[in-house]
């Protein structure tokens, strides 16, 4: 049984690439169609060699839909495989090419949920959390928009995997505000992940009680301490990393929305507050107004 991902190689191909780079690799693949259909026709007629250059080019401009000798060249005619060939191609091949472009404008081939390159910690709920800044960089709409947050830590000092503890582990971490069912694009909106800070002397927090551990300290950045049972310690070359995951629907295009986004902890915690943008909602017009973007 072929791998799923397998059989979606040619939309995912259209999709990821520019449309420059499609119109390439359409006259790379008709030329080389030509090119074999040229010899084809040079083989069958007995001479294999002779004015292939010609060959090619008659092919090639019939497959392009443009009139041209192909019937006869230089005395000799072109047998009728060779015609059928070339007359399914003329059809086939910029049929592809137009379904192709129609695909690529319709599929979304880039980001639609843009975040903020900082976050910051803020207070929330009587604690603190991670406030995760973010916009719809898109005119379709977007419904039922959910997002998810994992910690992935690394501690090289449990590479044996001692006692069945390996040095790769994966933490889900509570989101709140996370669930926007009808989100408005263009505009920022924001969802909260609650840790747990600790003062540069504070002791840390057992394991039990603990997920997202944060150390505050006085001149510099923060400090990851703890994700779950995880005490990574960055001085030993140890790291952290934050994934979000952006599921949703867009139904002008009947489409999944499912991006992924990641950060380096800490080093996208930001030292300072953030500037704040200004949005304000133009109720004649039914849309935001948002002025002074930063660091998206």
């Amino acid at each position: 049984m072929r791998h799923p991902l397998r059989r979606d190689q040619f939309r995912s191909a259209i999709a990821r690439n520019s449309i420059w780079t499609l119109l390439i690799w359409y006259v790379v693949a008709t030329t080389a169609l030509a090119v074999a259909i040229a010899l084809a026709w040079g083989v069958s007629s007995g001479f294999p060699f002779a004015s292939i250059g010609d060959r090619i080019t008659v092919v090639w401009l019939a497959i392009y839909g443009m009139d041209g000798p192909l019937e006869s060249l230089h005395g000799h005619t072109a047998p009728n495989p060779i015609l059928i060939s070339s007359a399914f191609l003329s059809v086939v091949a910029p049929a592809t090419f137009l379904g192709a472009l129609v695909f690529k404008i319709f599929v979304p081939s880039r980001d639609i949920v843009i975040f903020r390159d900082k976050l910051e910690i803020v207070p929330f709920e009587g604690g603190h959390a991670l406030l995760l800044e973010f916009y719809i960089a898109s005119r379709l709409s977007v419904r039922n928009m959910q997002l998810r947050a994992f910690v992935r830590t690394y501690e090289r000092g449990k590479e044996e995997g001692r006692d069945g503890d390996y040095p790769m582990k994966t933490l889900e971490l509570d989101v709140r505000h996370g669930h926007l069912p009808l989100p408005f694009s263009r505009t920022p909106s924001s969802s909260f992940l609650p840790v747990t800070l600790i003062g540069a002397s504070d002791p840390v927090p057992p394991v039990e009680s603990r997920g997202l551990v944060i150390r505050r300290t006085e001149n510099g950045p923060p400090a990851i301490v703890a994700v779950g049972r995880a005490e990574p310690n960055q001085s030993c070359g140890d790291f952290c990393d934050l994934f979000l995951i952006v599921t949703g629907e867009i139904p002008a295009v009947q489409a999944e929305l499912n991006e992924f986004e990641r950060f380096r902890l800490p080093d996208c915690i930001a030292h300072k507050p953030l500037v704040r943008a200004r949005a304000r909602f133009d109720v004649k017009r039914y849309k935001f107004v948002t002025e002074n973007w930063k660091d998206y």
